[in-house]
């Protein structure tokens, strides 16, 4: 699949991510769907969830469950701590679109599958 390199958009704790919909747009969250105002201060270790809308076709609302930490464990999805150029590994699909890509540094880069 090809693609375009989609912006991130980062949706602030006050505002609902449903109001935002745009493709790139993202959020971080608790593991129960609430937004988290400064996700940057938590812990390394912390699990949280990283909501977004999908950069592929913009067919909907994706999300992740992700561990803050700064180096890949190998362990599920890690986020490097930065809240407003996230970068996740490994790479994120789509299961309704079949995107397939990264996000790094606030942009989601499709692969050249």
């Amino acid at each position: 699949m090809t693609g375009k390199v989609v912006e991130g958009i980062h949706v602030s704790g006050e505002v609902d991510l449903d109001d935002i919909v745009q493709p790139g747009a993202f959020q971080f969250q608790t593991l129960q769907g609430d937004p988290i105002g400064e996700p940057e201060s938590l812990p390394d270790g912390t699990e949280l969830r990283l909501a977004f809308h999908c950069p592929g076709e913009g067919c909907g609302r994706v999300h992740i469950n992700i561990t803050k930490s700064p180096v890949d464990t190998g362990t599920g999805w890690q986020w490097d701590g930065n809240v407003y150029g996230p970068t996740l590994t490994p790479d994120i699909s789509c299961g309704s679109c079949a995107w397939h890509g990264q996000l790094v540094k606030g942009k989601f880069i499709p692969c050249q599958d």
